[in-house]
């Protein structure tokens, strides 16, 4: 295959319909023994020994023995070559009866007279079939054309092979290094290499390893591909290679060395195969042979360059046979190469097979346990998911409506141990996260405390705003007002004009005097007012300015009382007029109300303009504390969403599902261990 395992069919441009075929009624095989790999199948015997024209077994056997067949003229629908090979070419294809995509890997028609070819590639799809293996590419049907060629079908994968990849690596690709860096294609060739041993549990070794042969697809998942020359390994399986023993004087070096796979007494690819393979010692060929492909393969993984494969072919065979060049930290010292994956890759390739690690599990595991880390970096792990644990169970008790400020603090204390041992737990990350943002059932007293020093500290910055502004509303609506109307009564006057100039100065004066002070003060200047517009003109609306001002800049306190002495403004001189304490300033005549003037005239431009100015300036009084506590409230919630947003940062993507719980822990997730994740040790 190229670099790409494979591409998507352009739509629309088929080849036609292949014609008719016959297909073997595969067997269900639920045992896994070598000779359930290399049983022949009636399918087998009959294109083995004698197929004819048409592709059909001869009547020597009876009806009944046959494999049953379905006969259709249009099952598959040809596209695009895939990849081409020693045992064929593989082609994309739609299978019409189901609907779905698959690859099918046909024989060339040239070799389909050799018996040791239609042999092997009968196996091939029997071994590749029966090893049900997530790694492995199922095999949905087998089966011959019309002219007698064979094919087997099977599941279409899509991704990457490991030699298109560790090629875009080593040009410098971005986004290959972006996409794959190091630990992650480590931790995608541990997978293979399980693959790999559960082929050899059931008795399969692949024989052909390679970059060429390995596909990462995209979405996490990774294929061992070609089991066209695997092995079986069992006393009843003829070897796959009829040729004799050979010794390193007799080889064909460039013939061996051919870039791709053959068929012959050399099964393998130059640079991959083990010494045995070069020698041609089939009956040596056991997993330790796949242990060398893969230990070749993990150098290149690490370096990103070939162990053996490079420069003449003899040179790469003779390399292989003598074992040189293996250490990948002294080749390429600027690679970084860890002594401990050094060391794998050296005793999976050595020339010998008994010195060479037994299993392909144990180059997993080796692997493994360098992403691990060391064992410190475990008891870290261990300590940490320790006081995640606690840390979930004091926050399932802080986030009950009975819970305490005790509790939280125990809950954000565990969580801090925790991330201290372990930076990247997501679900503790997003554990804090819920920690911070959620807000507690009851106010912890040093906040209160802060609170308290912010309000008296707004409250004085306030009255200082606040004594400014009446002091120019006063200025504008209430002073001018004798000189421009005229005084009628100059006690009522004066009483007016001294608590409309007192109000300002009690409330600038608000650090030594209590603040309750000057809000009874401004509201004696509000009430003071209906003794000369009477109760219902400017005093409701001087009464709802300074009440706005008081509650949105004032203490807690004084908010209330403000709202209280705004009542009693507008209330008392109704009531002291309905008593007869003060004299009247209304009366009812008919459908007409009379503002009767007493402590001013009210000459018609001058008290136009009075009135109006009065109401003007209310409005911007109260348009101006609006809008600076809007402005304000506007502030704190950004601020608020940039720290939320900053928070939201700690947790890896992944993991910022659990913040959409809004703070409230999870019924599910309260008084539990966090979740283990599913072992990858186990093949299958």
């Amino acid at each position: 295959m190229g670099r790409r395992g494979e591409s998507e069919a352009e739509e629309g441009k088929h080849t036609p319909v292949m014609p008719a075929y016959r297909s073997d009624a595969t067997r269900n095989a639920n045992m896994y023994s070598p000779q359930s790999l290399v049983q022949e199948s009636e399918l087998e015997r009959a294109v083995t020994l004698t197929p004819s024209v048409a592709g059909v077994p001869s009547g020597d056997t009876e009806a009944s023995d046959l494999p049953r067949v379905t006969r259709t003229e249009e099952r598959y629908a040809m596209h695009d070559l895939l990849g081409e090979g020693g045992m064929g070419e593989v082609r994309a294809c739609t299978d019409m009866h189901i609907g779905r995509e698959v690859a099918m890997k046909a024989m060339r028609p040239a070799q389909f007279a050799r018996a040791d070819l239609r042999t092997r590639f009968l196996r091939e799809a029997r071994i590749q079939g029966q090893l049900e293996h997530p790694a492995v590419v199922p095999v949905y049907d087998l089966g011959f054309h019309d002219e007698g060629a064979l094919y087997f079908t099977m599941r279409r994968v899509r991704g990457e092979t490991l030699e298109g990849l560790i090629e875009r690596l080593r040009s410098g690709d971005a986004k290959a290094r972006q996409d794959f860096p190091q630990r992650k294609l480590l931790s995608a060739f541990s997978r293979v290499c399980l693959a790999v041993h559960f082929a050899h549990t059931k008795g399969v070794v692949h024989r052909d390893l390679k970059p060429a042969n390995i596909m990462f697809g995209d979405f996490g998942e990774v294929y061992v591909l070609d089991w066209g020359v695997a092995k079986v390994l069992s006393k009843d399986a003829a070897p796959l290679s009829q040729g004799p023993n050979l010794e390193i004087s007799h080889l064909d070096f460039t013939e061996v060395a051919a870039a791709k796979t053959a068929s012959g007494a050399i099964i393998g690819t130059p640079g991959y195969m083990a010494p045995e393979q070069i020698l041609g010692q089939s009956g040596e060929v056991n997993p330790q042979t796949d242990v060398f492909a893969l230990g070749a393969m993990l150098f290149e993984v690490l370096t990103h360059e070939p162990m053996f494969a490079y420069g003449e072919p003899q040179d790469v065979l003779s390399r292989t046979l003598k074992g040189e060049g293996r250490s990948a930290a002294a080749r390429f010292p600027d690679k970084l190469v860890p002594e401990v994956l050094d060391a794998v890759c050296q005793r999976a390739t050595s020339p010998f097979p008994e010195k060479r690690y037994t299993t392909a599990r144990q180059i997993s595991e080796e692997i493994e346990a360098y992403l691990s880390g060391d064992l410190e970096v475990e008891r870290r792990q261990v300590l940490a998911r320790k006081h995640a644990l606690s840390a979930r169970e004091a926050a399932g008790r802080a986030f009950l409506p009975t819970g305490t400020i005790d509790d939280r603090q125990a809950a954000l204390r565990e969580v801090g141990r925790s991330l201290a041992l372990d930076p990247d737990d997501p679900e503790t990350l997003a554990l804090l996260v819920r920690l911070v943002t959620a807000p507690p059932n009851e106010m912890p007293a040093d906040v209160e405390d802060e609170m308290r020093t912010f309000e008296r500290r707004r409250g004085e910055r306030g009255a200082r705003r606040g004594a400014a502004l009446l002091a120019l509303g006063a200025a504008i609506a209430v002073l001018p007002t004798p000189f421009v109307m005229g005084v009628r009564s100059p006690a009522l006057v004066a009483a007016n004009t001294v608590l409309w100039g007192m109000a300002p100065l009690i409330l600038y004066a608000g650090r030594r005097l209590p603040q309750w002070l000057g809000a009874v003060v401004a509201y004696a200047a509000v009430a003071s007012s209906a003794l000369v517009y009477g109760p219902f003109i400017a005093v409701p609306a001087f009464a709802a300015g300074v009440t706005v001002a008081f509650v949105l800049a004032g203490r807690k306190p004084v908010r209330a009382l403000s709202v209280g002495l705004a009542v009693v403004s507008v209330v008392l001189p109704l009531v002291l007029e309905l008593l007869h304490v003060l004299p009247p300033s209304f009366v009812f005549e008919g459908d007409r109300m009379v503002i009767l003037a007493r402590a001013v005239s009210f000459p018609a431009i001058a008290g136009t303009i009075i009135l109006t100015a009065t109401h003007v300036a209310t409005l911007l009084f109260i348009a101006y504390y609006v809008a600076e506590s809007r402005s304000t409230l506007d502030k704190v919630e950004l601020q608020n969403a940039l720290q939320a947003w900053q928070l939201r940062q700690l947790v890896p993507k992944e993991a910022q599902g659990a913040l959409k719980t809004h703070g409230r822990t999870p019924h599910s997730e309260r008084l539990t261990p966090p979740p283990k994740s599913a072992s990858q040790d186990e093949p299958g």
